[in-house]
């Protein structure tokens, strides 16, 4: 992950999440302590993009050494939330855990479920961006965030649907860096694919054999 992401969401937790400078619990319940700071990591970006108020409540804060800095500024939202995602999707798909764990769970999901509907509706404050370069990198985090949790497109409603599949198709427009971002470009195709969509296999053969074969 990029030292400006780090940045930039460590300064949103301490600014917007009510838990953030609580203390993390003793150590000796693993599981409690990774809980605590995902939910420290995870809920300011979900919570604020499930009320329609991400780009509100988000503070701009990136790198002095940040290129191009007006055009990841519009692309920074996606950035938390691609990424935020697909590193709890795991966990979000999954049933174990103790009572406190699950109530957890199903207030993320929750979030996640009504993020996702904001985050592709072009009628919504949040709509994030999905044109242009790196939007194709963090649609595709999104993308592997919904192949590796398939109870939250499982419980999305086919509008949403329609409109994320209309996101990541906007995608195909952008030409992949030739570096491992013909992997990001593969992962989009590969959620068409799981989900029994129309897909382009050579996008997702030509990485795979690209990074096995020759790099």
């Amino acid at each position: 992950m990029k030292k400006g992401l780090l940045f930039f969401i460590g300064i949103t937790c301490l600014l917007i999440n009510p838990h953030a400078q609580g203390k993390a619990p003793v150590p000796g319940n693993d599981r409690k302590v990774w809980l605590f700071y995902l939910d420290k990591m995870a809920r300011p970006v979900l919570s604020n993009l499930a009320a329609g108020k991400l780009k509100e409540k988000m503070p701009q804060v990136l790198s002095a050494k940040t290129d191009n800095k007006e055009s990841r500024t519009q692309v920074m939202y996606l950035e938390a939330f691609g990424r935020v995602l697909c590193g709890i999707a795991p966990w979000l798909n999954a049933d174990e855990g103790a009572a406190d764990e699950t109530a957890m769970r199903n207030q993320y999901r929750q979030w996640a479920v009504q993020a996702l509907a904001n985050a592709v509706n072009p009628a919504s404050k949040d709509y994030l961006r999905w044109n242009g370069g790196q939007p194709l990198v963090d649609a595709s985090f999104l993308a592997l965030a919904l192949i590796r949790c398939p109870w939250l497109w499982n419980h999305t409603d086919s509008s949403v649907r329609a409109q994320l599949v209309t996101a990541f198709k906007t995608t195909r427009s952008t030409v992949p860096v030739f570096s491992n971002w013909i992997l990001f470009s593969g992962m989009i195709e590969a959620f068409f694919c799981k989900y029994g969509m129309e897909y382009d296999p050579v996008r997702i053969e030509y990485g795979i054999r690209q990074f096995a074969e020759h790099w």
